[in-house]
Formats: C-alpha cells, structure tokens, sequence
C-alpha cells in the first residue's frame, strides 16, 4: 500500500466519523426521546434510530447491537 491509498483511507474513515456524529448520532439520540417504552431493562448499543414503543416491557440482554454500524466502502 503507498501513501496515496493510505491516505483515501484516512480521509474515508475521518468522513465516516463526521457523518456519525453530525447527522447519525443526533437522530439516534431524536428518537431515545420520542420512545415512550417505560419499561426498557438493559442497555443495549444503538448503531442505528430506534424506536421503543408500546406498554409492555423490553428486555435487551448483554451485548445487544441495534442497526449496523455503516460500511466504509
């Protein structure tokens, strides 16, 4: 690998990290508001918006990954 496609890669992962953050991780965020699930037991990891709703319970056991995480290519 030389220093130009190291640097693709650089630049496409610093883009991925961007894009994450300032529009991803907001609406993530959007919808942990607008969820009215009150009965919600463990902590699962939001790659992906995720609405809970409903009057029943939701139990997310250990290492619980919810959406995808985005492909750099």
């Amino acid at each position: 690998m030389d220093i130009s496609e190291f640097l693709i890669k650089v630049k496409r992962k610093i883009k991925n990290i961007v894009k994450y953050y300032f529009v991803q991780y907001p609406r993530i965020i959007k919808y942990k508001i607008i969820s009215d699930c009150q009965n919600v037991i463990g902590k699962p990891i939001y790659n992906q918006p995720t609405l809970l709703s409903g009057d029943g319970s939701i139990i997310f056991g250990k290492n619980v990954n919810l959406g995808v995480v985005a492909s750099p290519f």
